[in-house]
């Protein structure tokens, strides 16, 4: 099919300019209209928004101005990156390019991994346009590993997702149009995960539309047709029904329809991607219009108007050939300028490697010693759960560690608050506590306790410090540790619970405070003996 053929070839090279620039620097700016800095961000959402898609060279003026009025150094990433996308709308790709790795200085600076992320995305987008495939791929890599270091997970999600979006282009390039579409529904996963807001269905929008490119390529036309349809629905929640991207979305129909001959249909969605496509004067949506509307007339025998697209499409096409080369030409050029200053530099990197070095060797031993630390205390922790009767509670775990405290106690013993027989009826009482489990109620305090045992708080206080050796709390919260201990010793699949769950299960009111109490009792946190337990359990396997 020559209609499709022709697509495929210039399809990849030119959708995600839009898709790119609008994405990773407009919409992802989180201050738009309601920050602190108003004028600045309403200036900037306007030009970008409306501006540059009527008037590109007011557009430049105007970013510009902000770019050079502005103190801040996030204000004026993101008036280079306005300038950079605005560049690619009127398909001068060397400067968007130029712009972008000014902006990209900038953001490597100030560790502002958000614009990190979105500038790799839009460098791997121009690279991977004029042929630098490995370039666009290391710009896409280091997009991704920045979007892992953003704490807000939304913004996370939002340029994982992008970076999904752009493999899936590298996919297309080459042809591999069902991995393309596995990238994509990754993506469009993340992209539901956002909250309801313009930019989530803007987002799907731009998916819908790629998901629609790549089933029409691998010839489901009516999926396609699915997608596509979605697309426009997704753009007028967003309230963007004027975006290029409609413009797209109506060429991508044009396309299925043409495909299923259905010439009226397809012709009527050329002339509408067409008229927007001449609106917002975008070269990359004329391409793909120009192209569309020969192959149509050509087909139907209209040789004045196959004529005149095909001239209007060439003459384009032609244009950015040469663009494209003097980009390419550019960029390997700063390659080896930046090859002969490493080669200068290669003393002092093989110095800070040494030093790099040092510090890991130096770390590793620490983190070796400490592990070693860690397993120590792990076994001397069963070796004392080990060594209690197993009939036994936790209790006489903390009896045996506090013999000689209670020995002294009861050497320095002046007077009896009670008589002997009280007191060892009162001990036994506590051991057949200790034999159930009703300390696990986290409502369990010293005076419900003493009812329990049919005595009084003093009576029962003065006994588990004579004999256990410590306050009512910290008796408590020993057994406890001591309980779950045991569960996850004899029954395996306690150490695959959350800690949260342990928590809850012991009698603790929440996961913070049972952390921190098992780190007090055995030395280690909770995480850390669970760590300790697997490790010994597969050695033993």
């Amino acid at each position: 099919m020559l209609f499709r053929k022709k697509s495929i070839q210039f399809l990849y090279f030119r959708e995600l300019f839009y898709i790119s620039s609008i994405l990773l620097f407009l919409f992802m700016c989180p201050n738009l209209i309601y920050g602190q800095q108003k004028k600045f961000d309403s200036v900037f959402y306007n030009t970008a928004v409306n501006i540059s898609g009527t008037d590109t060279q007011k557009a430049l003026r105007i970013a510009d101005s902000l770019y050079r009025k502005t103190p801040e150094k996030r204000n004026k990433l993101r008036a280079l990156m306005l300038t950079a996308d605005i560049y690619t709308k009127k398909g001068q790709i060397n400067k968007a390019i130029e712009y972008a790795l000014k902006a990209n200085l900038l953001a490597e600076e100030t560790n502002n991994y958000e614009w990190i992320a979105r500038i790799s995305g839009f460098l791997s987008t121009q690279y991977r346009s004029t042929g630098l495939k490995s370039a666009g791929k290391r710009f896409l890599s280091k997009g991704m590993n920045a979007a892992q270091k953003i704490s807000d997970t939304n913004m996370a999600y939002l340029f994982l997702a992008t970076a999904y979006q752009e493999n899936a282009y590298y996919e297309m390039e080459d042809k591999a149009f069902q991995k393309a579409i596995e990238s994509l529904k990754k993506a469009d996963s993340l992209f539901k995960k956002l909250p309801e807001n313009p930019t989530k269905y803007f987002m799907l929008a731009t998916n819908a539309e790629m998901l629609g490119k790549n089933n029409f390529f691998d010839f489901n036309f009516n999926i396609a047709q699915k997608h596509y349809s979605e697309g426009l629905l997704y753009l007028e929640k967003a309230s963007a029904e004027d975006s290029p991207l409609k413009g797209f979305i109506y060429d991508g129909l044009g396309k299925v329809f043409f495909s299923q001959k259905n010439y009226d249909k397809a012709h009527n969605y050329f002339l509408k991607a067409a008229a927007i496509a001449e609106k917002v004067d975008f070269t990359t949506l004329k391409t793909e219009v120009y192209q569309d509307l020969s192959n149509y007339y050509d087909l139907v025998k209209d040789m004045p108007n196959y004529k005149h697209y095909n001239k209007l499409y060439n003459i384009i096409v032609q244009s950015q050939i040469k663009e494209n080369k003097q980009s390419a030409d550019k960029i390997v050029s700063s390659i080896n300028k930046e090859a002969q200053r490493s080669s200068k530099s290669k003393e002092n990197y093989l110095y800070l490697l040494g030093f790099i070095l040092f510090i890991l060797s130096f770390t590793f031993i620490l983190y070796v010693i400490h592990k070693k630390r860690e397993k120590k205390k792990f076994q001397q922790i069963l070796k004392l759960l080990k060594e209690r009767n197993l009939q036994s509670n936790a209790s006489e775990i903390s009896k045996a560690l506090s013999e000689n405290k209670k020995l002294q106690t009861e050497e320095k013993q002046s007077t009896l608050m009670m008589s002997p027989a009280v007191e060892e009826l009162l001990v036994d009482k506590l051991r057949k506590f200790e034999l159930g489990n009703k300390f696990t109620n986290n409502s369990i305090s010293l005076s419900s306790l003493s009812t329990l045992l049919e005595t009084n708080s003093k009576y029962l206080s003065y006994v588990i410090n004579l004999h256990k050796g410590k306050d009512f709390n910290s008796y408590i919260n020993e057994l406890r540790i001591f309980y779950i201990i045991n569960k996850i010793e004899n029954d395996t699949i306690y150490a695959n619970y959350k800690i949260s769950y342990l928590a809850q299960e012991s009698g603790f009111s929440s996961h913070s405070k049972f952390s921190a109490v098992f780190k007090k009792v055995t030395g280690l946190p909770p995480t850390v003996f669970l760590e300790q337990y697997k490790s010994s359990k597969s050695k033993k396997n």
